[in-house]
């Protein structure tokens, strides 16, 4: 996906080859039956020191057929993560997605290493939830031995771990599952991205974003180990009582992000609120339109 300026439609990114190995019959049947691909491709330690004024930062605006979120530009990244809770799905609409995920490049490249939660309604009160992973342009995988439900807190972190060998996490907070694998992946790293998706049929096209009951908040937002703030790139350190909390502690570089608000239909169908200190909400907007 390439931004191309504030307030400035995005192209739909193109994902190919999306989990190639079917993990049942029920849901090969499935992805024939809604044409779906999964979400789309295209895209997207804390050290001690003294405190320091925190980096500048600016903010951009920019539309997408299947994005919403904030994605972070203006150095290479070697880490990204956050967590945030899997929501219901209020109301089937048939053929819509969901995904909620963290990740590293796919902003302005066709590469891409991501972690998060799919949510595929499949009729009316039945939604099927997979946690996966991702180094695209290969397929997105299954995140073995997790079993994940709406409502749960999940924690996603991609990181490199060595020169072109990265770590890709999930854990659920709820249960206790988690997930976690390294991967080799030599792309740019130029973006950082915390995002809601509506996830792509195998031709490409967006699906329609799934009916949210739940407002999806992202917290504990952090890239290369600082966390995601406009209001300065702040180191996360841990105080007495508050895991993650941030300490006013700043990166020497500056970062600009990008706010991303979903339009489907010629109308706004995800939005987010504004970023403070590593922390913000998608609401849905699904009514415009993509009702049946």
């Amino acid at each position: 996906m390439s931004a191309r300026g504030a307030g400035t439609p995005v192209p739909s990114p193109h994902r190919a080859r999306r989990r190639e190995k079917k993990t049942a019959t029920c849901l090969g049947a499935l992805a024939v039956l809604l044409g779906w691909a999964g979400p789309a491709a295209a895209r997207a330690s804390t050290a001690a020191g003294p405190p320091t004024q925190p980096a500048p930062s600016s903010l951009a605006v920019a539309t997408s057929g299947n994005w919403s979120g904030y994605i972070a530009t203006g150095t290479s990244y070697t880490e990204a993560s956050g967590a945030f809770d899997v929501p219901n799905v209020s109301r089937y609409v048939t053929g819509s997605t969901a995904s909620e995920w963290v990740g590293i490049d796919g902003w302005s490249n066709s590469t891409l290493v991501q972690a998060g939660v799919n949510e595929i309604p499949l009729g009316h009160g039945a939604t099927l939830v997979e946690p996966w992973w991702e180094v695209v342009p290969g397929p997105q995988e299954l995140a073995t031995g997790m079993m994940v439900r709406a409502g749960d807190r999940i924690k996603a972190q991609v990181e490199e771990v060595s020169a072109g060998r990265w770590s890709i996490s999930l854990v659920d907070d709820t249960n206790g599952d988690s997930f976690s694998t390294v991967q080799p992946y030599a792309g740019p790293a130029s973006s950082a991205e915390w995002v809601v998706e509506a996830d792509a049929t195998t031709s490409g096209v967006p699906t329609r974003l799934a009916p949210l009951g739940d407002k999806i908040t992202f917290v504990h937002m952090a890239v290369n180990d600082a966390l995601a703030s406009p209001e300065g790139t702040l180191e996360a350190g841990v105080e007495p009582g508050a895991a993650n909390s941030p300490t006013e502690k700043g990166l020497s570089h500056p970062t600009t992000f990008t706010e991303v608000v979903m339009v489907q239909s010629g109308n706004a169908v995800s939005t987010p609120s504004p970023l403070r200190k590593g922390e913000f909400s998608v609401t849905y907007g699904g009514a415009h339109g993509l009702n049946d």
